[in-house]
């Protein structure tokens, strides 16, 4: 006979029965309402609501060529990493909202959590969300990472098993690594729709309807999928049709329910829905602006207790440009310490993208996150990528031409560090410094 794994459950505890009971409160109102591409920006701003960990450095970064969103804590283990998958339906989220998040999950395990921003439909349909995960995966083992861990919640979690699928497979062939653990929350398997839990626990999801539609583009755009059905991650087209959903159909609407949807499935998101996620004009710049103001401290880094991001981190293509950043938002807070903003390399950048030190920072008050701030300022500066690339490649090697700054370079960094002869650039020196200014051993 062939063993059987047990079915562990396990109940509620007081304190998650009363964070689900009040998500339910909160969203009851306005359940079913999540529809389409245009409610991205309520959703991101809900998600990003989530409490910062505290001490987890936030980088944005490439790994296996998909950009996403670093969360290092401060005494993260060299050897493992967290390859966080966020969810949305594969039409929502981003790895900017969720870097809290999977930050909480970072500090508690004291490991990194990266968050690709891979592809959603209808712009970038199946298979591009799963070709970039696993680029990610690759890309963690190409890096000397020795034990990745995939989480992922909702889609995120679904997209997490295949990839553990595709992982295992490669590491099978000796091709890989296989993946340390896999760990998933409320994972979205079933896209057909087969199951009965769509139905039968309809009450207990906290947000979709049977009439709820996930992407609102036209299925007259793409075709329908393997599936039989029409759906967002298979095809790019609007939503999935439940047979059982007749009042939808007569509508003309689709149907879509989180089919693995159970009451103890949402306890890991604090808050999460103090406002509903799509709404009228005035009350969504409600949210979007209580968001902002929050982000305003929540994401200001404490330069009294740790760096800004090094000189190296890029941000669209630039060079410094995360950094300052940091520097920005933490003199806005007052948490600036020893560090200083429009200093002389940071107005290399400024003058190079024609704008003021003074707008930067304006702007960076609105408590706009680093994608906002990097489409703010690729509309400023107006720069073709092949410029970023050569500007941000001169300036990471830039070493100061007069005799005397030089001498003076070099006599810093023998009183730091005699030994280390390898630096040789000026961001070199910054990282450095920056490393033994914060206890860190020569």
């Amino acid at each position: 006979m062939t063993p059987t794994s047990p079915d562990i459950r396990h109940e509620l505890t007081a304190k998650d029965e009363a964070v689900v009971s009040s998500i339910r409160a909160q969203s009851a109102p306005f359940k079913g309402m999540l529809s389409g591409p245009e409610a991205r920006g309520g959703y991101d701003a809900m998600i990003a609501a989530i409490p910062d960990a505290g001490d987890v450095i936030y980088d944005t970064s490439e790994v296996g060529g998909v950009s996403g969103v670093w969360c290092r804590p401060k005494h993260a283990r060299p050897d493992a990493a967290i390859l966080y998958l966020h969810g949305g339906a594969y039409v929502l989220g981003s790895a900017q909202a969720y870097a809290h998040f999977a930050g909480q999950f970072a500090a508690r395990t004291n490991t990194s959590a990266f968050i690709p921003d891979y592809g959603l439909a209808p712009e970038r349909p199946f298979p591009a969300g799963v070709n970039d995960a696993q680029a990610a995966y690759r890309g963690l083992v190409a890096q000397g990472i020795a034990k990745v861990v995939i989480v992922g919640d909702s889609a995120g979690g679904g997209l997490s098993l295949v990839l553990l699928g595709l992982a295992q497979a490669d590491a099978n062939a000796g091709k890989g690594v296989a993946p340390t653990a896999c760990v998933v929350m409320s994972p979205w398997t079933d896209l057909a729709l087969t199951g009965s839990s769509y139905a039968t626990r309809a009450d207990e999801e906290p947000y979709l309807t049977g009439g709820t539609t996930i992407c609102s583009t036209p299925p007259s755009m793409s075709p329908a999928a393997s599936c039989g059905r029409t759906c967002t991650c298979c095809s790019g087209s609007r939503s999935f049709r439940s047979p059982s959903a007749s009042r939808a159909s007569q509508r003309g609407r689709a149907a879509v329910f989180c089919p693995t949807a159970k009451s103890s499935s949402r306890t890991g998101f604090p808050n999460r829905s103090q406002q509903p996620i799509e709404q009228p004009g005035e009350q969504f710049s409600k949210l979007t602006n209580a968001t902002n103001e929050r982000n305003k401290h929540m994401n200001a880094p404490d330069l009294t207790q740790r760096p800004p991001r090094s000189p190296h981190v890029r941000l669209g293509g630039y060079a410094i440009l995360p950094r300052i950043l940091d520097k920005a938002r933490a003199a806005l807070a007052g948490r600036l310490g020893d560090y200083k903003f429009n200093n002389p390399l940071d107005n290399v950048l400024f003058g190079f993208a024609g704008l003021t030190a003074e707008a930067f920072l304006a702007q960076a008050k609105t408590g706009a996150g680093d994608f906002e701030m990097l489409q703010w300022f690729n509309a400023q500066a107006k720069k073709a990528p092949h410029e970023i690339a050569a500007w941000s490649a001169w300036t990471e090697t830039f070493v100061e031409n007069d005799v005397e700054t030089r001498e003076w370079l070099a006599g810093r960094i023998k009183t730091m560090d005699a030994r280390r002869a390898d630096i040789a650039s000026l961001f070199d020196y910054l990282d450095l410094d920056d490393y033994l200014s914060f206890g860190g051993q020569p």
